[in-house]
């Protein structure tokens, strides 16, 4: 009944406060991540930061809906999964890396003549 939004009405007033106080907690917790991501250069600089922190939030209740989306038939429960991760790679990737550039720099280093 916790994670149901719709249920949430439905939990005394003082499960509510609590709840609240983890809600702000793993809020805190995302928003550091996010900030330690684009300070590292891993995450866009440009990235909408309190919009984010809600659409990986959103990420929770991706296990009810995959089974779902399998069961369709329409797309399988793996190619989701793996759609998920290339949408929010492309949407939060810095263009410019660590990682890109350790690639592009060993890429230049195999280029050269011996």
């Amino acid at each position: 009944m916790r994670e149901d939004p719709e249920l949430h009405a439905l939990l005394p007033r003082r499960s509510r406060g609590k709840a609240l106080r983890e809600a702000k907690a793993q809020i805190a917790e995302l928003r550091g991540l996010v900030g330690e991501g684009i300070a590292r250069g891993e995450i866009r600089a440009d990235v909408d930061r309190d919009a984010v922190l809600f659409v990986v939030g959103i990420l929770r209740f991706a296990p009810q809906h995959v089974p779902l989306v399998d069961a369709l038939g329409l797309v399988s429960g793996e190619r989701t999964l793996e759609a998920i991760v290339d949408v929010l790679r492309a949407g939060l990737a810095a263009n410019d890396t660590p990682a890109k550039r350790r690639k592009a720099a060993r890429r230049r280093s195999q280029d050269k003549p011996s």
